[in-house]
Formats: structure tokens, C-alpha cells, sequence
């Protein structure tokens, strides 16, 4: 999870109608991994609406990189406020251009939004390596991938803590317990050595008491 919020990677979008004309500086760069993309806002007539069961995706082609587009899917961010989020995938930040829509499903009808344009800058340094090995990005998506397992590891053992800590907790009273159960048992073999031999009478495996 990052620590910094939505707001800080993710640029805002609201669309109030599919006819909205959308503008704004729409920047996305090259070599960038998991970390940036639109913050869209579904609204009508300017007011918040409960979108449940509508779902968002990005559609784009690159301009730039002939054959190079897509088709992904927005995450849902909080839709009783229409809030959804899609983050850049990789194959589409490559230097250039990209032509893009958000494609709105609401109940079995599919509509798109009006254009909008991304600006894919390029990195600094070798453009032609990146493009050609993609390496920062390798390294990027590396880097990602090490935090979150940290974050997995130390979510283990936060668990093993608590385990423990909850083991302790509950040891005395399960020792009382026990020694509670022990002492009901050696009360009733004290009990029974007080009994007489002739109180029981003796079956095979089995004692019955005697009337």
C-alpha cells in the first residue's frame, strides 16, 4: 500500500455526462511502474451519485508506437461518491502520445467518454535503451515488488506476535483449569478409599455399588 494518498499519483478527472469535453494536462512518464494514472469522478448535474454496479475502463491508443493500445480496467475507489481509479499499464508508457476515452457500462449499455490525450514524457537518459530493454522499468516493478513482500513479512509477523501474546494471555486461566480438574479427581479417589470394601461388588472389569 502506498503511504501517499491517491491524490498525490493519481491525476483527477470528473466527467458529469458522456458528452463532457474533457480538458487538462493529462502527463504520464516513461518508466514509471504502479504509481500513476486518472482519479475519475462520475457526477450528473454536478451532483455525487451512488454508482454501484457501473464499471469504468481506460481505452487508449498510442499514437506515436503504431500497434500499441489497450483496454483496462478501473478499480473502484468509493462508489457511492462515483469514485474510481485506473493506474497506467507499462506497455502503454513509451514516449509519445496517447489518445484515450473511458468506456462507461451501466447495465448493459456501453458508451464512451469524449476524448482526452496523455502525454507520455520521456525519461532522462538513454531513450533508445529504455525502449528497447524497458530496464528502468524492470528495475521499477523489482523495487515494487520488494516492498510489498516486506510489507507481507511483516504482516506475519505481527500475526506470530499476537498469537503469542494471546497464548500468554490465556495461560493462567487454563492452568487454574487444569489443576482444578486434578484436584476434583484426587478428592474423589479420598472419597472412595473412605467407602468400605463390602460397598462394592465386583463383575468381571466392572464395580457396582452395592445396595
Amino acid at each position: 500500500m502506498s503511504i501517499l494518498s491517491n491524490n498525490f499519483y493519481y491525476q483527477p478527472l470528473k466527467i458529469d455526462s458522456v458528452n463532457t469535453q474533457v480538458y487538462g494536462d493529462y502527463i504520464a512518464k516513461e518508466g514509471d511502474a504502479n504509481g500513476r494514472g486518472l482519479l475519475v469522478t462520475l457526477t450528473e448535474n454536478g451532483l455525487l451519485k451512488d454508482t454501484t454496479g457501473i464499471t469504468l475502463n481506460l481505452k487508449w491508443a498510442h499514437t506515436t508506437v503504431a500497434g500499441v493500445q489497450g483496454l483496462d480496467p478501473f478499480e473502484s475507489i468509493d462508489l457511492t461518491k462515483g469514485l474510481y481509479k485506473v493506474t497506467y499499464p507499462t506497455n502503454m508508457l513509451r514516449k509519445g502520445k496517447v489518445d484515450a476515452f473511458i468506456q462507461i457500462i451501466d447495465s448493459g449499455s456501453v458508451i464512451g467518454s469524449r476524448n482526452i490525450k496523455i502525454n507520455v514524457e520521456a525519461t532522462v537518459g538513454d531513450d533508445t535503451a529504455i525502449e528497447s530493454s524497458n530496464v528502468f522499468t524492470a528495475l521499477a516493478s523489482a523495487l515494487v515488488e520488494v516492498q510489498s513482500w516486506n510489507g507481507r513479512i511483516d504482516d506475519v509477523e505481527q500475526d506470530f506476535i499476537d498469537r503469542a501474546n494471546n497464548l500468554d494471555a490465556t495461560y493462567p486461566t487454563r492452568l487454574v483449569s487444569v489443576e482444578s480438574q486434578l484436584a476434583h479427581i484426587e478428592s474423589t479417589k479420598a472419597d472412595l478409599s473412605d467407602l468400605p470394601s463390602s460397598a462394592y461388588v465386583f463383575k468381571g472389569s466392572t464395580t457396582f455399588a452395592a445396595l
